[in-house]
């Protein structure tokens, strides 16, 4: 005679315990391993690729000379001379008498919209579904 119960009959609860405690358990750290920081090298200048064409040069800029740095103003043009003969007087001219600007239309005074697209007021109950 065999008994209808099965050995492992009382074993589902801990079964389902065991299966939260393991998932619980690797979420926590799986998290865990989400928050620990990452160390990544910084190549700086290393990585960087200059566009086609770049001059790149190691040496260093120096700053031209004050001979060469003036060179530019030392060569100015003479500034126009000044005569001592009184300056001609401009004539005057006065100028055509514009015309009227034409007359415009007036403009309708629009009758009052109130809130163009709005619906009219509701003065009693009014559902909002």
């Amino acid at each position: 005679m065999r008994s209808r119960a099965s050995r492992f009959a009382d074993s589902g609860i801990a079964t389902a315990l065991a299966l939260l405690l393991t998932l619980y358990g690797g979420l926590a750290f799986g998290f865990y391993w989400l928050m620990q920081p990452t160390v990544v090298k910084n190549h700086g200048l290393a990585a960087y690729q200059p566009p086609p064409m770049t001059v790149v040069s190691n040496v260093p800029w120096t700053p031209p000379d004050d001979a060469d740095a003036n060179a530019a103003f030392a060569f100015a043009p003479p500034a126009p001379e000044q005569s001592s003969a009184p300056a001609a007087k401009a004539e005057v001219k006065r100028e055509a008498p514009r015309p009227a600007p034409a007359r415009q239309r007036q403009a309708r005074p629009r009758a009052y919209q109130g809130w163009a697209y709005a619906p009219n007021r509701s003065y009693g109950f009014r559902p909002w579904f």
